[in-house]
């Protein structure tokens, strides 16, 4: 056979991913869940018969990992035993996000030789488990967050097992709407095998088998090209997840990136062990969560196939939030992955930190409204997950009130859809004012949500970042924390961000408030312009413009007062705290948190209140704990080596000390 010219296998490459994009058109106009056909959580993938990754078409990037990794199971159950008209499903843990991600999966034959798989995963809005819509903060085993389904033939040469579809359907909430997801799953897959028949039929086989092993090897070499172009050195870096939902002991994400020869080293060592609620993930998301890392910082516009991971070694403690084990629940991977992302990113920074952009909200927010109708006893579940506010960059603000790349395409119900199927009356959606993280350029606004209830009915909440919110880069302030609350008869009472079945009343208004992304560059930098701009956009509050970027207007038309501003700007740059480093403490980090001993007397911080630590040689700032110690002066610190290693700090040199920000707005 001739070699391959370049333009044929390009030809190729958007004929498979053209096949992708038909199928999650499909699946989107067929789904009975509308978290599916309006929020789009769903993806949608080419394999080949191996399982390697060849296209995707991602409404949840998190989705990436699981995918060759759900097929993988179904390879190993079945090994060659797969026939045209075979039908596979399966959301075995721990290989998926969590329970309600389910896997379909088609194998694709062509002239009886097996070629490729053609696989969907789609969020259901229920699956069993303890809670409708089956994901519960509170949870504490796998079984309590629904229905497991080991990968199973539901159809075998084309006849149903009906008695498998049955067992599936008597141990989910609202059957004939899993029935229609699980049709319009199946029929994406064929939409797949479809596109897949014509390429072949226009190319052959043995061409189209040759262009796939092209592209994987041409994304591969890309990337490794663009590894090569970084320098050759090695970062640590730690973000957290606010608690397991049971306890105030926050649970550690910490890497350490190496940047190799054309390769990337990453290693976990040091993460919190799985923990007892639901905020644990399997080995496929700790791979999901460094692609996407590399591609958020240097590859955003390349190709997504198994080339990819092969630059890329990870170092993943077993029985670690990165890679739990049997019975650990899953309901809030989605929050994992994304501290996960952060972390990496914290370490990219001090590689290249115009490349990485201030930490986004950090959480998808998954929030359970379910109510019944006292009528006729149909239940109804609202599933959402409002998004926050993205970092901002180095060159402009971030987004406010829009998925981070992490979770894609996924989009918001409509509030008249959702009003004219359930009972529920929206009362506000607009911006968490005050919310984005200050900077030179400020991180994006959080969602700010009032939905009141029509009838009796429950909450349930897997969320993150309600104490510990989101970074900023280069001297930009956190974003603010997130909160849940239900007003009663007029009265807000938090919730929090992790919440099991709590009952509400009619009447009840539950309010979200999405936190900020956090901010990039120093605050007193920015254009006064641009926060009087953002003044009269109602993002911001004047008093948050005078406190955060020290900006002040006169009071005639909010004109900026030029003089004043100057002033204030001075008064608050005079006013930040700064310790001198002493001799470092032989001690290892805290355990999570790392400890800053700091004299009782300092005159700025309370022992055990949460802080960061700001050095101008790291983009990202270290989160910390204050203890006092004795036979420390006034001004001094002292931190342990490790910490003083990260932000490249020693004895003698100046570290800034803020208190970390979490206050919301109601």
């Amino acid at each position: 056979m001739a070699k391959l010219d370049p333009v044929t296998v390009e030809i190729i490459r958007d004929g498979l991913r053209s096949a992708t994009k038909r199928m999650g058109n499909t699946l989107i106009r067929t789904a009975y869940s509308s978290v599916i056909y309006d929020g789009k959580d769903c993806s949608n993938a080419i394999l080949d018969s191996s399982g390697q990754l060849l296209t995707v078409d991602t409404g949840v990037p998190q989705h990436i990992g699981c995918m060759p990794f759900g097929l993988k199971d179904v390879i190993d159950a079945y090994g060659d035993k797969v026939a045209p008209g075979d039908i596979f499903i399966s959301n075995k843990p721990y290989h998926t996000i969590h329970l309600p991600d389910v896997l379909v999966a088609a194998p694709v034959f062509y002239q009886g030789r097996f070629m490729f798989y053609s696989t969907t995963r789609a969020h259901w809005t229920d699956v069993g488990g303890s809670n409708p819509g089956s994901l519960s903060g509170k949870a504490t085993e796998i079984h309590q967050e629904g229905v497991i389904i080991p990968p199973i033939k539901l159809y075998d040469r084309g006849v149903l097992n009906e008695e498998a579809q049955a067992l599936i359907l008597n141990n989910v909430r609202m059957p004939q709407e899993r029935s229609g997801d699980i049709r319009a799953q199946i029929a994406a897959c064929k939409i797949g095998e479809q596109e897949c028949l014509r390429l072949m039929d226009k190319y052959g086989p043995d061409t189209i088998l040759e262009a796939c092993g092209e592209l994987i090897r041409s994304s591969e070499k890309y990337l490794r090209q663009k590894i090569k172009e970084l320098p050759k050195i090695s970062a640590t870096y730690e973000d957290f997840l606010d608690d397991d939902g049971f306890g105030d002991t926050p649970l550690r994400i910490k890497v350490k990136v190496t940047i190799g020869e054309g390769e990337i080293d990453m290693d976990f060592t040091g993460t919190s062990p799985q923990c007892r609620g639901p905020y644990n993930c399997g080995y496929p998301l700790a791979w999901t969560a460094a692609l996407l890392a590399i591609k958020i910082a240097f590859d955003p516009q390349g190709p997504t196939n198994a080339g990819i991971m092969k630059p890329i070694t990870l170092h993943v403690p077993e029985g670690s939030l990165l890679n739990a084990k049997y019975p650990a629940p899953t309901g809030g991977a989605t929050d994992v992955v994304a501290r996960t992302v952060e972390a990496i990113l914290g370490a990219l920074s001090a590689i290249k930190p115009e490349a990485v952009p201030g930490c986004d909200f950090g959480a998808i927010n998954h929030t359970y409204i379910s109510t019944q109708d006292r009528n006729s006893d149909k239940r109804y579940i609202y599933y959402s997950y409002p998004p926050g506010g993205n970092g901002g960059t180095y060159r402009m603000d971030g987004p406010g009130a829009i998925r981070g790349p992490q979770m894609g395409d996924v989009a918001l119900q409509s509030m008249e859809m959702v009003e004219s199927m359930q009972p529920l009356r929206f009362q506000r959606f607009g911006f968490h004012d005050n919310s984005g993280g200050a900077g030179k350029f400020r991180g994006g606004m959080g969602l700010a949500v009032d939905v009141e209830l029509l009838t009796e009915g429950a909450l349930s909440v897997v969320a993150e970042r309600g104490k510990i919110p989101a970074f900023g880069l280069l001297g930009g302030d956190t974003g603010l924390a997130q909160d849940w609350l239900v007003s009663r008869a007029g009265k807000p009472r938090s919730l929090g961000v992790k919440i099991g079945g709590y009952p509400l009343q009619e009447g009840d208004i539950v309010q979200v408030r999405a936190g900020g992304g956090g901010g990039y560059g120093d605050p007193l930098e920015r254009d006064p312009e641009l926060v009087r701009q953002d003044l009269l956009d109602r993002l911001i509050t004047p008093a948050h413009a005078r406190e955060a970027y020290g900006v002040v207007f006169r009071k005639a038309g909010l004109a900026v007062d030029g003089t004043r501003t100057a002033s204030r700007r001075s008064a608050l740059k005079a006013g930040r705290v700064f310790f001198q480093v002493a001799e470092a403490d032989g001690s290892l980090p805290g355990d999570p948190l790392r400890e800053v001993y700091l004299p009782a007397a300092n005159g700025h911080f309370k022992a055990g209140v949460l802080v960061e630590l700001l050095s101008n040689r790291q983009a990202a700032p270290l989160r910390a704990r204050v203890t006092f110690s004795e036979g420390l002066d006034g001004d001094a610190v002292r931190l342990d080596e490790e910490t003083m290693t990260i932000l490249g700090l020693k004895q003698g040199d100046l570290v800034r000390i803020r208190p970390l920000k979490s206050k919301i707005n109601v």
